[in-house]
């Protein structure tokens, strides 16, 4: 790898991995000054409302990693008239789906209040959906054109600084208005959207001043011809990643929508931490496919695949031991719904795990544009979803919400390992296989063993911290020893590279 990539693989790295750790204080803490003055059944609907506008971020990630695979050749060779007529194509397209947003915010501003009529007012909800779904409509519309790019050409750590800064200042600015004393729930989301406001004008100063597109070429629409691919991968990701919410929305009092939500917030956290601290690195890996590096690409995948499993195990394996006990913590005080849902813990972290092992194999199957050939198991991860969904949650409550996301993750997951392995990389998927059940089925195990021998009761965070500690040391000396066991090369290689790079830095 040349000295350059190397650079921006670890300033991707570094920022993503910093964003996450900002993203995961102000994500605690913000929901929990909202259960505070609010109560669980505001929390639940602004809950429900926030998850549902992540659709936008799906339709427009769908466009985005197919220009992202179409652009690595050329920002690779300088080819700027290349870039350029794509550049254009992708704007036009996301300038269509930025009128199907807002259409579909405006239809679920009209239709998504009547659910919700016996506890809240029609034009309050109402007018709470326009308002974050106004965030929404303005990133789509003249930010992501601009992210595309620097993301294909390796600086998503420009990218992250600048979505960092406006995320700090939107939930500074919702931190000081419920501190002192806002009570209008409107006011702090519009004290947000102020602060989100800020990305796409940073952007557009950033890339006007460091590429030279031309914004009258001819668009290049047969570079991103796979873009409907994506796209209805992309609307099959959005329906799974909110069919639980959609599902309770129907199915369960907001109350229970909001237990759901505190703990997914704490596993999506954990999620987002590893993901982003991963998601760089899939720029690298299209440079390489672009470049014909493969034999390269092939060996740093391992690399990233063992780092994803072992780390996966560890840190999953201790938030499904320490995760009851801080939610219990986190809600102490609120006493409008039963927040002690230790099984449903379980599979919710189980459930987020699938998602998170799968991100080597979504990041190659991106990098190298094969959106086809998995757009047909991510519709099929939605099915199973909802008909799994349906059929357990009335005799299982929440837990059978989480088993629909469960069955759901482990099909697609499975589809994406036989993708990348036997068709993109052409290697044996046995030792993929082989790993991933010896490293989820330690982690899974080691967990439910010490939950349940030990009966883990934490009265603030303080223990709570402590006690983390030991397990997670139970759980890295484990992993350490399956490693050196299974993966010894991989994990020498990395510890002897880590520790070359140091030498070199000292002399």
């Amino acid at each position: 790898m040349g000295k350059s990539r190397s650079t921006a693989v670890k300033l991707n790295v570094i920022s993503s991995f910093a964003n996450e750790m900002v993203v995961l204080v102000f994500g605690l803490v913000v929901p929990r000054i909202v259960l505070s003055c609010f109560g669980s059944a505001y929390n639940g609907l602004l809950n429900s409302i926030v998850q549902f506008m992540t659709f936008s971020v799906v339709l427009r990630s769908g466009l985005g990693v197919v220009t992202n695979a179409a652009l690595y050749r050329p920002l690779a060779e300088g080819d700027m008239q290349t870039v350029s007529g794509i550049m254009v194509a992708t704007d036009k397209f996301m300038k269509k789906v930025g009128l199907l947003l807002a259409g579909i915010i405006l239809v679920f501003a009209l239709l998504y209040p009547l659910l919700v009529l016996d506890e809240f007012d029609y034009l309050f909800s109402a007018s709470l959906i326009l308002i974050i779904g106004a965030a929404s409509w303005v990133d789509n519309m003249f930010s992501i054109k601009y992210k595309v790019l620097i993301q294909a050409d390796q600086k998503t750590y420009v990218q992250t600084t600048v979505i960092l800064i406006a995320y700090v200042l939107s939930n500074l600015f919702a931190v000081i208005l419920m501190v002192a004393g806002c009570r209008s729930i409107h006011i702090v989301r519009l004290g947000m959207l102020l602060g989100l406001m800020t990305t796409p004008f940073i952007l557009k100063l950033y890339v006007d001043r460091h590429y030279t597109i031309d914004w009258k070429q001819p668009a290049n629409d047969v570079a991103i011809k796979s873009r409907w691919d994506a796209f209805a991968q992309q609307i099959a990701t959005l329906a799974n990643n909110n069919i639980s919410t959609i599902l309770m929305t129907f199915l369960f009092p907001l109350k229970e929508l909001s237990v759901y939500t505190v703990y997914h917030m704490v596993v999506k956290n954990v999620n987002q931490l590893i993901s982003e601290s991963v998601i760089g690195i899939r720029s690298t890996f299209g440079n390489m496919y672009a470049k014909g590096e493969y034999e390269y690409l092939r060996k740093r995948f391992r690399d990233v695949e063992w780092l994803v499993f072992a780390g996966s195990a560890i840190i999953y394996g201790v938030t499904a031991v320490m995760l009851t006990p801080f939610v219990l913590i986190y809600t102490n005080g609120v006493t409008d719904a039963d927040y002690n849902r230790y099984w449903f813990g379980l599979l919710m972290t189980a459930s987020c795990c699938i998602y998170t092992t799968r991100l080597p194999y979504q990041m190659i199957a991106d990098a190298v544009g094969y959106f086809k050939e998995t757009r047909n198991s991510a519709i099929m991860e939605v099915l199973l979803n909802i008909i799994v969904a349906l059929v357990c949650a009335p005799f299982m409550g929440l837990n059978g919400i989480v088993m629909g996301s469960l069955v759901g993750g482990v099909v697609r997951t499975a589809n994406l390992i036989w993708v990348c392995n036997r068709k993109a990389l052409k290697l044996s998927m046995w030792q993929t296989v082989n790993n991933y059940v010896i490293y989820m089925g330690v982690g899974g195990v080691l967990a439910v063993v010490i939950s349940r021998a030990i009966g883990i009761r934490c009265e603030n965070l303080g223990t709570w911290a402590l006690t983390a500690i030991p397990v997670t040391a139970v759980m890295a000396i484990a992993i350490l020893v399956i490693s050196l066991l299974f993966n010894r090369k991989q994990l020498l290689g990395i510890a002897s590279h880590f520790l070359k790079r140091r030498g070199n830095k000292k002399t």
